[in-house]
């Protein structure tokens, strides 16, 4: 079984198809001792070059027939997440992206503490703990396609929105902004946007159950099965009860709820009373709020429920075999086999086909779908011993997720929109150097690394000696060229320290 970590770099590799992919993978595993008939599963986003019948998955399935092709869990959570911010036709990027631009924050710090004869609305002292509350963080921006850039915007808005309004709109008066940002403004102002906002904000909390899920659970099969993961995800995005979780991003205890005249029965109905802080204006504005709450949680359940039946196949139904419940594995044994029994051998996929033309692992599945009384897959004095072989390579030792190539997709990312003018190899040398930093939290020491780059000086020279002897190189490029090897030499002595 390979290393995760080689084949979700891959997964974000652009444009490789076909005969590409071959090359790339086999060049990947070959610097740990592997080939491609060595991977029997591996987790995808979803989407572009892992699918389709040029894909990465197609190859690995052409070679291996017993290949699981695995769905990234946190992508689902981010899909899910993505439905509810469209759903919830909310216009606050605008918002962030005034906030983030520029001299905009500290001009708005100034306006708060400012007296108003210098420009400002003296609303607080400088580092007071009122200056803290509203200052203490600044903005982040928002990033497409990463909600939870979205749920850490609408986070540092909430409890300071009516605040931040009154020194936005002073801020329209000192300046000619544009039209989207002061829209975005005047939305700022709007009670029923502001209600809208906070249940947008506690839907994402529970939409992103899977993303927070994963870092707690990173297999499905070694927890729960698929079915009840995405049922009680579905479930939570539904669930409109105060439990302590919801309690605690409110910021309310139960002593709270019982001190309150009328106690809420939802955590929408908290949610507006927050804002409102009135009775009689909650009773004005929460058949709206629900009603938003409605639809936005229900276009976000809908399509996490539309994905999951999708994402549901064969080879999930066999994870369930690995299942620490004795009668939870034997059902699926049972239903597997039934579904195996029943599926026309040209409608088979090429996971079925294999178990079905394996005679050993059929064999193991029908004594362990009828063994009495019901045992784990791994007990019975490994009765069981090729079936869960088989099946523990493909969903024990792999995460349901690619959170690591997104991190380095990322910064890939980054590079290429911000520094442009960064050569590839320097653009190679700096993203190793970042990954040594997160996997060893700092550089070698000094007197570890000292040695090694005086060597490296050495080195450089006579590097740029033998260029001018040979005249290979073109005048100009001598001097970049040697200073590229050497930031990747550094790069090398690093990782060896």
């Amino acid at each position: 079984m390979t290393r995760h970590c080689a084949l979700a770099d891959l997964m974000h590799c652009p444009g490789k198809k076909g005969h590409d992919v071959s090359i790339v993978v086999e060049k990947q595993l070959a610097r740990m001792g592997l080939n491609c008939f060595d991977v029997v599963s591996c987790t995808g986003d979803g989407g572009g070059e892992n699918e389709g019948s040029q894909g990465v998955h197609a190859h690995f399935e052409n070679l291996n027939p017993g290949y699981v092709r695995r769905r990234c869990i946190p992508h689902i959570a981010w899909r899910t997440s993505d439905m509810a911010i469209r759903a919830s036709n909310l216009d606050y990027k605008h918002l962030a992206t005034y906030l983030c631009d520029g001299i905009t924050w500290s001009r708005l710090r100034d306006i708060a503490t400012l007296s108003p004869e210098r420009g400002g609305l003296g609303l607080f002292n400088d580092g007071s703990p009122a200056c803290k509350r509203i200052f203490g963080k600044s903005p982040s921006g928002i990033v497409d396609n990463r909600p939870e850039t979205d749920l850490n915007f609408l986070q540092f808005l909430s409890g300071k929105e009516h605040t931040l309004h009154t020194l936005m709109a002073k801020d329209l008066e000192q300046r000619d902004l544009c039209a989207d940002t002061k829209a975005s403004i005047i939305n700022l102002g709007s009670v029923n946007l502001r209600i809208r906002r906070r249940i947008l904000l506690e839907l994402l909390y529970k939409c992103m159950f899977l993303y927070f899920n994963t870092t707690k659970h990173i297999c499905v099969a070694s927890n729960t099965t698929w079915e009840k993961a995405m049922a009680n995800a579905i479930e939570i995005i539904l669930d409109l009860g105060l439990n302590t979780k919801v309690l605690e991003r409110f910021n309310v205890t139960q002593d709270d709820l019982a001190a309150m005249r009328e106690e809420p029965k939802t955590w929408v109905e908290l949610a507006v009373f927050q804002i409102v802080g009135d009775h009689d204006l909650l009773r004005r504005y929460l058949p709206d709020a629900l009603d938003f709450h409605r639809l936005v949680s229900g276009q976000s359940s809908a399509h996490l429920n539309l994905v999951a039946d999708n994402t549901y196949r064969t080879p999930w139904l066999a994870a369930k075999l690995l299942s620490k419940e004795a009668g939870v594995a034997q059902d699926a044994a049972a239903a597997l086999l039934k579904h195996l029994g029943t599926t026309r051998p040209a409608n088979r996929t090429k996971f079925e086909n294999h178990l079905v033309d394996s005679p050993e692992l059929m064999r193991e599945l029908k004594d362990f779908q009828s063994a009495e009384p019901p045992v784990l897959l791994w007990h019975d004095h490994c009765a069981y011993a090729n079936l869960f072989k088989f099946l523990a390579p493909r969903f024990l030792l792999n995460p349901d997720h690619v959170l690591d190539a997104e991190r380095v997709h990322a910064r890939w990312q980054w590079c290429c929109e911000q520094k442009r003018g960064m050569k590839m190899m320097f653009l190679n040398g700096s993203l190793r150097i970042m990954h040594y930093l997160e996997q060893n939290q700092g550089f070698p020491s000094h007197d570890e690394l000292l040695p090694r780059l005086h060597a490296e000086r050495v080195e450089h020279r006579l590097a740029l000696e033998a260029l001018h002897a040979e005249n290979e190189v073109a005048l100009g490029w001598r001097s970049a060229l040697v200073v590229v090897v050497v930031v990747v030499c550094v790069v090398v002595v690093i990782v060896i320290v």
